[in-house]
């Protein structure tokens, strides 16, 4: 079939597909987007606008919605009410290849072109400047999502220019290049090593070491950086990080700072501020975009004695100034001027003022006997509950004992080690157990299930230097007595096991000789940072399976032959002296563990202990 037979009627002449002017068949538009030869034909484009219905416009019609909203706008104008521009929220906040100009409050304006990535940034680019009457400069060329190519400009007329070329090229693979033009805010560009070391240069310039104030009011407008196309804006979340890192490393001593007119519309990018530049005095947040009081939480670490906030809307809006001033001085209590406007000083109390906490005191023992019978009976019971069997402690129970556990987690100090899933099974902790099924089932009574317990705790280390007594109370027929310190899980598998302080709450009866425990409270918590470097600092005394006699837990020397050898076997470990020499030690100090260990520490500070201690047989 002859390629004649393909026309097309145009008045009352038949033209041949292959006489058309090639203007039309490689796609030449006019600017009003028709074809030279036909004027109002609808051409097919997929990015296009739907053509217009014989019956009108369509429901939904972006046009009929335009006359519409024209209609509206005049009735909202007579009743003076006010009118919102089509660029206000949504899509239509900016404006698409193909529609009207627009402009941006920011003088930023985001670039779109979808499927661009597959062309590559060179030849969009290329593509989009020859197309373009208007110089343009863009920022931040990335691509987002699938194939969607984005960039930046801070120019209306190139912004306008840029999408008047929407559809005017045409790639090599037949399809023409949509351009998407929106106005946004100041976009958050990314910061190399070379743009924060030419904002530390720009600090340094806003900075005045005689009066130590730094002034990065309407930074975004700085015209150093602006010469090198840099446009940092303080309300992005990298500008101000880096902005608060460089005080803290460079102007710690800083007493001054504006932040004023950079469009903060929030300080949660200023909370780290107080711990940046501690001897701020004087800060101005004026003529941001603050909206609520409540935005001043974030800072109320600052020791402020100035403070501008005018010019932000909570601060416009307010009626009542003393309500002002009352909200200001709650989160700074001594600020003494306010936007300028001095204030009367504050009355109260100063909190801050420096206060002597009373010396911490050390064991409390009623007397001499009482002492000697609860340091002896502890000493025996620690070393068994620190070895690796704890049946022995069935002796230093009565019948019908009961025991509980309860962990007490301080969450004010943080720590790296493990949590205590080992015991909050059995936390009997009150204020966190309410049901009183698991009360009751966390309560071990009777001398057994408490042993049993006992032994299903994680092994421990306990340091009886860090321990504390106090005796509470002391009749012939009850003696009740708490110890607390510092102790360290023995069994997990960490190079820094965890280090955890305890409070055991004793009430003991009166069996033989000796004593018994009725009830026993066994509290756990975090250590303090203080705590963990201070302990495990000397010899002390280490598990030993002795058994603790029911009859008479205060047992005096001679020791039976097997308990000696756990001894000096740990002594010996204890101390880096061999077995023979850790008994002599033990031997002339009446086997009292305690009591060699102190002995033996001060003869090797003193260096009078000989070599020949330190050799271990062959």
């Amino acid at each position: 079939m002859s390629s004649k037979a393909f026309s097309i009627l145009q008045g009352k002449h038949e033209v041949p597909f292959d006489e058309l002017p090639k203007s039309f068949v490689q796609g030449k538009e006019n600017d009003a987007g028709d074809s030279p030869h036909f004027p109002h034909a609808s051409r097919c484009n997929p990015y296009g606008a739907r053509p217009q219905s014989r019956r009108g416009f369509r429901q939904g019609d972006s046009r009929a919605a335009m006359d519409k909203e024209g209609q509206n706008t005049g009735a909202l104008q007579r009743l003076g009410l006010p009118v919102r521009n089509r660029g206000d929220g949504g899509h239509q906040g900016g404006y698409r290849g193909g529609g009207g100009g627009a402009t941006s409050d920011s003088g930023w304006f985001k670039v779109q072109i979808p499927h661009g990535k597959k062309y590559g940034k060179d030849a969009v680019l290329k593509a989009i400047n020859s197309m373009c009457d208007v110089p343009f400069m863009p920022y931040h060329y990335h691509h987002k999502g699938g194939n969607m190519a984005e960039f930046f400009v801070q120019d209306n007329k190139a912004a306008d220019a840029i999408r008047r070329a929407s559809r005017r090229y045409t790639f090599p693979n037949g399809f023409k290049m949509v351009i998407l033009v929106r106005p946004c805010g100041a976009p958050s560009l990314p910061m190399d090593d070379n743009t924060i070391e030419k904002l530390k240069i720009s600090m340094s310039n806003h900075y005045d070491p005689a009066t130590r104030s730094l002034d990065l009011s309407n930074f975004y407008a700085d015209e150093a950086l602006n010469k090198e196309g840099i446009h940092l804006a303080l309300n992005k979340v990298n500008v101000m990080v880096n902005v608060l890192k460089i005080i803290g490393e460079n102007i710690p001593e800083v007493v001054s700072v504006s932040f004023s007119n950079n469009r903060l519309y929030t300080c949660d990018n200023l909370v780290e501020l107080s711990e940046k530049g501690p001897n701020i005095k004087k800060l101005d947040l004026s003529h941001n975009q603050l909206k609520g009081e409540q935005e001043l939480d974030k800072i109320k670490k600052l020791k402020l004695e100035e403070l501008v906030l005018e010019g932000n809307p909570f601060v416009m809006h307010q009626k009542d100034q003393s309500a002002y001033v009352s909200a200001v001085r709650k989160r700074f209590p001594k600020v003494l001027k306010l936007d300028g406007k001095d204030l009367p000083p504050p009355i109260g109390f100063d909190l801050e003022s420096p206060t002597d906490l009373p010396t911490k005191q050390g064991s409390y023992f009623m007397n001499e006997e009482v002492k000697n019978l609860v340091v002896r009976f502890l000493e025996q019971y620690f070393s068994i509950y620190d070895s690796d069997d704890r049946q022995g402690l069935l002796e230093a129970y009565h019948n019908e004992a009961t025991f509980s556990v309860n962990i007490a987690q301080n969450l004010t100090l943080v720590t790296n080690y493990p949590k205590y899933h080992d015991y909050l099974s059995e936390s009997r902790n009150l204020v966190k157990v309410k049901d009183p099924v698991k009360r009751n089932k966390c309560l071990k009574q009777g001398k057994l299930n408490v042993v049993a317990a006992l032994c299903n705790l994680p092994k421990t280390s306990h340091d009886a230097n860090s321990f504390v007594l106090d005796v509470t109370n002391a009749t012939q027929h009850l003696l009740s007595f708490i110890v607390s310190g510092i102790f360290k899980e023995s069994d997990t598998k960490s190079d820094k096991p965890p280090v955890r302080y305890f409070s055991r709450h004793f009430v003991t009866v009166p069996q033989g000789s000796g004593i018994v425990i009725i009830n026993e409270m066994l509290t756990i918590t975090n250590a303090t940072p203080k705590q963990v470097q201070s302990s495990f600092k000397q010899v002390t005394p280490t598990p030993s399976p002795s058994p603790v006699p029911g009859s008479s837990p205060v047992v005096s020397s001679p020791l039976a032959p097997d308990v000696q050898r756990a001894m000096v076997k740990s002594f010996s470990q204890q101390s880096g002296m061999n077995e023979e020499w850790s008994q002599k030690c033990l031997d002339q100090n009446d086997w009292d563990f305690q009591k060699s260990a102190k002995v033996f520490t001060e003869l090797q500070q003193k260096g009078a202990i000989p070599a020949e201690a330190y050799l271990k047989p062959q």
